[in-house]
């Protein structure tokens, strides 16, 4: 007997037995899962399960990315031989110039153009300024071109070209010349900043002679809210000059009320004391005619007024006594001063002045002094611009030591003709007409020839714009070229500074 294993099982079978061999499939167990299909063929590109799942990725009705339609800017353009052509500017002149650049050529033409015109202005400029300066200088009657054309000079900043410190320039005023020096070049600042350039001058002689008075006395009481008929009384803590009435207390009747915004004025001397002496009482600050006047004597009667003090802090908190010593020689204070408002002034006299605080009074030439302005040639105040100025304030009544200001005309300051300061910060350097032509070796304050004002045959005292160290004074430059003050109300001459600008 022979054994045969079958797929590793053995088999038993006799001698002459056979052994069963498959010949189709189906007689296998199809244990591989192989398709029953007789149309099914087998290769190696049969659908994969990775294949499968990008399909099922593919949403319903999709299409195949492609362009249709080519556009350039907006416009759709059409196929030929089955390709589209795109025109790509590569020239300058491929393009619409809706900015308006200008060629090479025409650059050229333009700066070529202005090249020449500026050229041609310059030789007009530089051709005029004989006949400039002669006009200036009063040889011809034609004066309007020449301011305006001196103002081109100095905006162009060009005056040093054709001015020097000390030359002397020439306008009218009521048919009257008024002789200038020039005092500095870009010395000052125009306060219109679109310009830059400046030529200071002053006036080589006078004006006003003794009638210039800075500010006149103030009021020592302003009533707000009016004060009825009685009897009142005020205690001096401090005066100029007469110490005797410091600390007194001194009374005056009133028989008539005073209105509201009336004022009380002093009708005394300096160096007069205040006993028996009057005062006169206003319905306001530009009343001119009294409404009685009072005696003062020493007593307490009646309502007190308060106390008087020369430094007023009372005056920048608005209580209603004045300084004492504004009360008795004027205001120093530049910005409110009636000489400021004069040197600006294109009015008729009576037009000039107004109150510039509750104190204020009327100097002793409003009525009869036109403003300075009044007359003068249009051309030259056309020329003449303003500029940035500081000046020194006496704290103790003003709040603050110095102001700064845009003035058109102007007084000079203390260190503008003699150098040095008067507050901190400065009232500005001294202008190269005084510190290059002084008969000084060096700045100082001393007699100087070259500060020597007149009118006619006569040396003058003329005022300078800076304040002292009390409430009232100001300086002034004194007949022989050096420095002194003076109280506010006295009358010295007036030497007007401006700018063309």
């Amino acid at each position: 007997m022979i054994r045969v294993n079958v797929n590793e099982n053995a088999v038993g079978v006799a001698t002459r037995s056979a052994v069963l061999t498959p010949s189709r499939t189906s007689q296998l167990t199809n244990d591989s899962h192989f398709p029953s299909d007789a149309s099914y063929v087998h290769t190696d590109n049969n659908y994969t399960t990775g294949e499968k799942t990008k399909l099922a990725g593919i949403a319903a009705g999709a299409e195949v990315n492609s362009i249709e339609t080519v556009k350039v800017n907006g416009t759709a353009l059409t196929p030929e031989d089955r390709a589209v052509n795109v025109a790509v500017p590569v020239k300058v002149s491929d393009l619409t110039n809706d900015s308006g650049y200008q060629t090479a050529a025409q650059v050229s033409d333009a700066v070529g153009a202005e090249a020449s015109a500026r050229a041609a202005a310059d030789a007009v400029l530089a051709d005029s300024v004989d006949m400039i300066f002669d006009i200036l200088h009063g040889s011809i009657a034609d004066r309007t071109t020449s301011w305006e054309m001196l103002q081109r000079i100095v905006r162009q900043g060009k005056a040093g070209e054709y001015l020097t410190v000390g030359d002397r320039l020439i306008c009218q005023r009521n048919g009257t010349d008024l002789v200038w020096n020039v005092l500095g070049i870009d010395c000052d600042t125009p306060a219109d900043p679109q310009f830059t350039h400046s030529v200071t001058l002053g006036l080589h002689g006078c004006v006003q002679g003794a009638a210039g008075q800075y500010d006149a006395r103030e009021a020592l009481f302003y009533f707000a809210d009016g004060l009825a008929a009685g009897t009142y009384h005020f205690t001096v803590k401090a005066r100029p000059v007469v110490s005797g009435d410091v600390n007194k207390t001194f009374q005056f009747t009133l028989t008539q009320s005073i209105p509201e915004q009336g004022q009380l004025v002093l009708d005394v001397a300096e160096n007069a004391t205040l006993a028996g002496s009057t005062a006169k009482t206003y319905a306001s600050a530009t009343s001119s005619t009294p409404i009685e006047t009072v005696t003062i004597t020493e007593g307490s009667g009646g309502a007190s007024l308060g106390d008087q003090y020369g430094n007023v802090g009372d005056y920048i908190s608005g209580r209603t006594v004045n300084s004492t010593y504004r009360a008795l020689n004027g205001n120093n204070n530049y910005k409110q001063s009636a000489i400021r408002q004069y040197l600006n002034s294109d009015a008729a006299a009576g037009s000039v002045w107004t109150p510039q605080n509750a104190w204020d009074r009327a100097p002793s030439w409003a009525a009869n002094t036109a403003g300075f302005l009044n007359g003068m040639d249009a051309d030259f105040l056309a020329a003449i611009g303003e500029v940035t100025k500081t000046t020194a304030c006496y704290e103790p009544c003003d709040g603050v030591n110095s102001e700064t200001t845009n003035e058109r005309f102007f007084l000079l300051s203390r260190s503008e003709v003699y150098g040095g300061n008067q507050t901190t910060g400065g009232e500005g350097a001294a202008y190269p007409y005084y510190s290059q032509y002084s008969d000084l070796s060096a700045p100082g304050t001393g007699n100087d020839t070259n500060r020597i004002k007149y009118i006619g045959a006569y040396k003058q005292y003329w005022w300078l714009r800076s304040p002292t160290d009390r409430g009232d004074f100001v300086f002034h430059v004194r007949n022989t070229g050096n420095i002194d003050t003076n109280g506010a109300f006295n009358g010295l001459a007036v030497v007007p500074i401006c700018c063309v600008v």
